[in-house]
């Protein structure tokens, strides 16, 4: 990595293009999502889509250029479902999005922060990658590269 790509974001290519969801945990994906769309006016994004392997489904809605993701474990299996045991329901993460998050989670671990990957996956919705919220001052943060 040169000098640019390690030192301050400035133009550097991997900063941050922008928010691009807050993701909540919750115990009823439909019955909060139709408290979004009926009580707030938010519009469903597709349908609700099962994350293979992470136990997860997932529910994309949206406001304008805003939106949000509603997480619901589907077993007792996994980090989620402990999540929500432990905490109940809110907000699960931040994420931003990114034009190379594989180039940006090796740029992080030289750095030393906490990974919860340690390699960008595949997810419906593009490439992600979770930092620790201990590396991220108390918030789970996503980073997203769509396809």
């Amino acid at each position: 990595m040169t000098n640019d790509e390690m030192g301050t974001f400035g133009a550097s290519i991997y900063a941050a293009k922008g928010i691009d969801h807050v993701g909540f945990v919750v115990r009823d994906i439909a019955a909060t999502a139709l408290f979004y769309v009926e009580e707030l006016g938010l519009k469903s994004i597709g349908d609700p889509v099962e994350l293979d392997g992470l136990n997860t489904v997932v529910q994309f809605l949206g406001a304008g250029e805003s939106r949000i993701e509603l997480l619901m474990p589907t077993s007792p299996e996994g980090t989620l479902y402990r999540f929500l045991s432990k905490r109940g329901e809110g907000l699960h993460h931040i994420c931003f999005s990114f034009d190379d998050v594989h180039g940006l989670v090796e740029r992080l671990k030289i750095r030393g922060v906490t990974m919860i990957d340690q390699q960008p996956w595949r997810s419906p919705h593009g490439w992600a990658a979770y930092i620790h919220p201990e590396s991220a001052h108390g918030c789970a943060v996503e980073l997203r590269e769509h396809y």
